[in-house]
């Protein structure tokens, strides 16, 4: 049997095991293919939800900026609470 012929086999029986599982889980396979994603819903999910425990608690968030590197950490203490909070936003991202 050539290569292609065994990477011929090796899908199909890929996409058995997958309808298998699909079966079994009692998943309509149509209802898939015909319903688009619902963007608004995803959205409303990632604003709303925690998907992971917070790594740090108001008091660590608070003191986060005692350990940057300079000039960082001086314009974040001139800084109000506000502020620090908008600088450590500006360094992390989306937290």
């Amino acid at each position: 049997m050539s290569v292609s012929g065994v990477e011929r086999r090796r899908r199909g029986a890929r996409w058995i095991v997958a309808a298998a599982l699909v079966a079994l889980a009692g998943v309509d396979v149509r209802s898939l293919h015909a319903r688009e994603p619902d963007a608004a819903r995803g959205r409303e999910h990632l604003l709303t939800r925690a998907y992971l425990p917070a790594d740090f608690d108001q008091e660590v968030f608070d003191e986060l900026w005692t350990t940057w590197p300079e000039p960082l950490r001086s314009r974040a203490e001139a800084a109000d609470v506000a502020g620090r909070r908008r600088l450590a936003m500006e360094r992390y991202g989306l937290t």
